[in-house]
């Protein structure tokens, strides 16, 4: 089977970021499967800015477009970026002849060249719903015209009815676009995987950077690992850093990130003179560092904005977490609430970050309570969400509909024959 897989920031083990399409892609190389992955190079070095490159990346054959990205440029500079690739990637693809393409999102542009080629080479389409686009952007108020929202909602139900199948990353994603996907079209859920990596118990690396004081040498680390953009609530993390140090709680929260919001994140804890004693942020480092730096702490930490839309993430800094044997705290509802609550895996912090600090020092005050999250967390990574497992759903789903179209092809032949 030959699959091709469009997946505008697709990241290996020795990128920042999330590998879900790298380990989706490898396993279906691992059984045998021809992958060509489509993605873009957001750091490009001469000559290839605005221009294609390949490479080899664990069996799966990368093919790179050069244009430049951030999290830190404008909405609209960033519709362009996407449209940008849309429009480059639906040219380039049409030189592969593909059994299936899977399609990741977001952004939902990644729909435009997945259709057409869907359309133009007659094969099936996989698509994979990461966030729930448009809806947040819809509710974040980044979408406003009239005109905008139209067009992001008939792309999103064109998206739904040229597919064979969509995947979704949580429950609540496919609740949610249930709605609006026709009757028949099967939905499955994916959530993120925990990686087998982070099941390592020591690591001489520490997590912070090496500024604390002596008095707070051996303080719990709360970890938050991922891009600090508008929807993930910095002003929540520093509030709660500065309740920390105001009720003299013996803990710190420890941020590698990079986005839109860091240089405020910066700047409000400078204002409030938080010290690395409270708050440590750090540059992003490669997905295979990681592991030690989740083992080092005591708790990881996932925020969103106080906006019911992106209650249905599916972050991976918490299933990242969850495989080091960390509770996991979070600020919002949902799937991830009634799962952290139901397993005791971690625990939904209040909205007021003086109650969510002493919600925190209870906790941590509290060794035996700690150490049966700990056990419940790395057990929930092992049960229900060990990546071999979610990435063998999605190798059996392509592979399903592979055989399906094998076989209709093969019927027609007959019927013509006779």
């Amino acid at each position: 089977m030959k699959v091709l897989y469009l997946h505008q920031y697709f990241c290996t083990p020795s990128m920042p970021g999330g590998t879900r399409s790298y380990e989706i892609a490898t396993a279906l190389v691992s059984r045998g499967h021809k992958v060509v992955m489509i993605t873009s190079d957001v750091s490009p070095q001469p000559p290839y800015r605005r221009r294609w490159r390949r490479s080899t990346e664990g069996g799966i054959e990368v093919h790179w477009y050069g244009l430049p990205y951030s999290n830190k440029l404008s909405n609209g500079k960033r519709l362009a970026r996407f449209l940008e690739f849309a429009v480059a990637s639906m040219f380039y693809t049409m030189r592969f002849r593909p059994n299936i393409i899977y399609a990741t999102s977001t952004p939902l542009t990644i729909a435009i060249p997945a259709i057409i080629l869907a359309a133009a080479k007659r094969c099936r389409l996989v698509f994979e719903v990461r966030d729930a686009w448009p809806t947040v952007p819809i509710a974040l108020g980044e979408l406003r015209s009239k005109m905008a929202i139209v067009s992001a909602r008939c792309l999103e139900r064109l998206a739904y009815a040229w597919s064979s199948h969509v995947i979704t990353l949580s429950p609540d994603m496919t609740s949610d676009i249930r709605s609006r996907c026709p009757r028949t079209m099967p939905i499955t859920t994916v959530p993120n995987g925990c990686d087998p990596a982070f099941n390592i118990s020591s690591f001489p690396k520490l997590v912070g950077d090496g500024k604390a004081s002596n008095r707070h040498a051996h303080f719990s680390t709360l970890l938050y690992a991922g891009t600090l953009g508008r929807v993930n609530d910095i002003d929540y993390l520093v509030a709660l850093a500065n309740e920390l140090k105001v009720n003299d709680i013996p803990a710190r929260i420890v941020i590698y990130g990079d986005g839109k919001e860091r240089q405020r994140l910066i700047s409000e804890s400078q204002r409030l003179r938080l010290s690395a004693d409270w708050l440590v942020v750090r540059d992003p480092v490669p997905k295979s560092e990681m592991p030690a730096i989740f083992a080092a702490a005591t708790l990881g930490i996932s925020t969103v904005l106080n906006v019911p839309e992106l209650f249905a993430n599916s972050a991976n800094k918490v299933f990242d977490s969850l495989a080091a044997g960390r509770p996991v705290l979070i600020n919002h509802e949902g799937w991830l609430a009634s799962l952290l609550r139901d397993t005791k895996a971690g625990m939904v912090l209040s909205l007021d970050p003086a109650f969510a600090a002493l919600q925190i020092s209870q906790l941590i005050s509290d060794p035996g309570r700690l150490a049966m999250m700990q056990v419940a967390a790395r057990s929930l990574s092992m049960s229900r969400f060990a990546r071999e497992s979610q990435t063998a759903v999605v190798a059996g789903i392509l592979e399903s509909l592979h055989t399906a179209k094998t076989d209709s092809i093969s019927a027609r032949k007959l019927l013509s024959a006779a």
